[in-house]
């Protein structure tokens, strides 16, 4: 039985077309910082809107808990007009809530970002709140 199957598996390789080299484009990417706290930063979105980009993530003390035992996450959003050089424009926090993963998207009118609020272990609700650049946002 295994004969048989490295006989197919082989056959299946040799029958697959071979890319030459010269064919293969060959991509690099670097990864940097943009953003250095103390702070436990997490769940990341990056969108370009409008020629700029807005990166958002959850800013905490820790993964949940903080040293208190609270699960009091931020929600962050940088922006930057080129990608290497950023800055804070929106902080949004609730006493007592843990905001987590926030998500940007593009809409018709604006741009929007979506955060998960947990309040309680295994209780938690998405809310949707309307960030823009150009206006003060708050949750």
């Amino acid at each position: 039985m295994k004969k048989i199957f490295i006989i197919l598996f082989a056959a299946l390789l040799s029958s697959l077309p071979s890319v030459s080299k010269s064919k293969v484009k060959k991509m690099s990417y670097s990864v940097d910082c943009i953003w250095k706290t103390d702070a436990y930063c997490a769940f990341t979105s990056l969108i370009k809107y409008k020629g700029k980009y807005y990166c958002s993530f959850r800013e905490g003390e820790s993964h949940v808990f903080d040293s208190q035992g609270k699960a009091e996450g931020r929600t962050r959003i940088l922006q930057s007009k080129d990608g290497k050089r950023w800055r804070s424009v929106f902080l949004g926090s609730k006493s007592g809530i843990d905001l987590r993963d926030p998500k940007l998207s593009v809409m018709p009118d604006d741009m929007s970002a979506t955060t998960v609020m947990m309040q309680r272990v295994l209780r938690s609700m998405s809310v949707l709140f309307q960030f823009s650049p150009n206006r003060t946002s708050s949750l």
